[in-house]
């Protein structure tokens, strides 16, 4: 049996019988919970240990979720009326028993009968709490639904008269009390986890920390556990094809990054809890950033200083030789499809200024479009884009191709479209002619960077083409597929 209060104004009270009940017990899997001080009378404090959808009996008689409260101004209520003042929200790893009650078997849409008592506080029953989405408005505090949680940009930003980060929320000049770590451990007194250095990072931090500074990202509250079933699940598919990788789950760390690195003999992918909880990064989008933290491990070249693969070319071995291992073969490639998009749009998340790149740099520093085209070049079995780090994009063309007879004997004129490598373009055997001419030599045209002077043996009059190979322009790209050849009369 359960004490309920039988109408809204809580003016009678009775006892009902539990209908539903389900959780467990002691020394079950931590549960990431909120702590909810309030002030009994002054100086006199007390807890409860809340969900963030838990529903409380406020005022002005409405409900309001745990993660909405507000230290300082709302008011908890009493059976008999009286009010307890809201002093601290605190986020943390719950690890006693937990269980969701209620008077029905069905979603609740009436406050009657689902309100009960929790250490004398007013709150809702499990039914009120799963039917309130469809419950009369009045229900709830006035806008309730646009109100922010606490432990988002909004919150504080809101509430100004409140100091905390994404794990708690209070006065300047309240101390929260200390809890037993048997029973709670408060999240954020740790730190984050140590990453090293040299360890590479799916975005730069600066673009990671531009991301969480930018009001459009909607970020989750770590409390909202947002994401982590969904990291927990790809983590141990990554596992079975990757056995020798430890995978870890940082969930505290608020910045929307993940980073792989070598040590102690080890190889290591962790996940920030700030990337899986970012609203666009879905299913597809995650596989991918973890596909790509192995592709910085296992790559291969180009690398950069410290022996990581380089940021493009693990992107491109992502879609070439991670995900369709994991996903086998052309079964990869919705997720692939899916990755680009979401990928598109958490990198318009970034400040336009930190997405462009370094310029001259092709491994760590390339740009976010650069990027993207490295995992399009892949999905679409094209080379790694010279930005990436690939071979330069084909630019040379052979514009022209003339006979030039004077004093010193006859030569063949080729024109280049841009200036060349003098190395590659004064090699004779990257010239083929039909019908056959002999070259004897080849020598730049002192006049002009493009041109390239060939000595042949031509006796025969009548029509010839001439095709290049294996020249490539001054600054290294090679030549144009079909724009490589031209013809000439002697």
């Amino acid at each position: 049996m359960v004490y309920v209060a039988d109408n809204a104004d809580l003016s009678k009270w009775s006892q009902k019988e539990v209908l539903f009940s389900s959780g467990a017990g002691d020394m079950n899997s931590e549960t990431t919970m909120i702590k909810l001080t309030y002030e009994v009378s002054p100086g006199k404090l007390d807890h409860l240990f809340v969900s963030r959808d838990q529903l409380f009996y406020m005022t002005d008689k409405k409900m309001k979720a745990a993660a909405k409260l507000v230290p300082e101004k709302d008011k908890l209520v009493y059976k008999d009326g009286s009010t307890a003042l809201v002093k601290s929200l605190e986020v943390g790893k719950y690890k006693k028993g937990l269980h969701h009650i209620a008077t029905t078997l069905e979603p609740a849409v009436v406050l009657a009968g689902h309100l009960m008592l929790a250490k004398g506080i007013v709150c809702g029953d499990y039914a009120l709490q799963m039917g309130i989405a469809n419950a009369p408005k009045a229900l709830l505090a006035d806008d309730h639904s646009k109100l922010p949680e606490f432990g988002s940009k909004e919150y504080f930003t809101k509430y100004k008269h409140l100091i905390g980060d994404s794990f708690k929320a209070h006065n300047k000049d309240f101390q929260p009390e200390a809890i037993d770590k048997k029973v709670f451990e408060a999240m954020g007194k740790k730190g984050t986890l140590h990453i090293p250095d040299n360890a590479q990072h799916f975005i730069s931090k600066e673009q990671a920390l531009s991301i969480l500074d930018n009001p459009d990202s909607n970020i989750a509250p770590v409390f909202s556990n947002t994401g982590d079933e969904l990291v927990n699940y790809l983590f141990t598919l990554y596992q079975g094809f990757f056995p020798n990788i430890i995978f870890y789950y940082d969930k505290e760390n608020q910045l929307p990054n993940a980073h792989s690195f070598f040590e102690y003999g080890n190889s290591f992918i962790v996940v920030n809890g700030g990337l899986a909880r970012t609203e666009c990064i879905d299913f597809d989008g995650l596989a991918f950033v973890i596909a790509h933290e192995l592709g910085h491990l296992f790559g291969g070249d180009p690398k950069n200083p410290h022996e990581y693969t380089c940021e493009g070319k693990a992107d491109y071995f992502a879609v070439t030789g991670v995900l369709p291992k994991v996903w086998y073969g052309v079964s990869s490639a919705p997720i692939i499809q899916q990755a680009v998009s979401t990928l598109t749009d958490f990198f318009g998340l970034i400040d336009p200024k930190l997405r462009k790149g370094k310029k001259g740099n092709t491994c760590m520093y390339i740009s976010t479009d650069c990027r993207l085209d490295a995992i399009n070049a892949a999905f679409n079995m094209m080379a790694l884009p010279a930005c990436a780090g690939g071979s330069p994009d084909p630019k040379l063309e052979v514009s022209s191709a003339n006979v030039v007879k004077d004093k010193t004997g006859t030569s063949v004129v080729i024109t280049y479209n841009v200036p060349v490598d003098v190395k590659t373009a004064t090699a004779i055997g990257n010239y083929a002619f039909d019908p056959i001419i002999v070259v004897t030599a080849a020598r730049m045209d002192p006049k002009s960077p493009n041109v390239v002077i060939l000595s042949v043996v031509l006796n025969k009059p009548g029509g010839y083409s001439v095709c290049v190979y294996d020249v490539l322009s001054a600054k290294g790209e090679p030549l144009v597929k079909g724009q490589n050849c031209n013809s000439f009369q002697y």
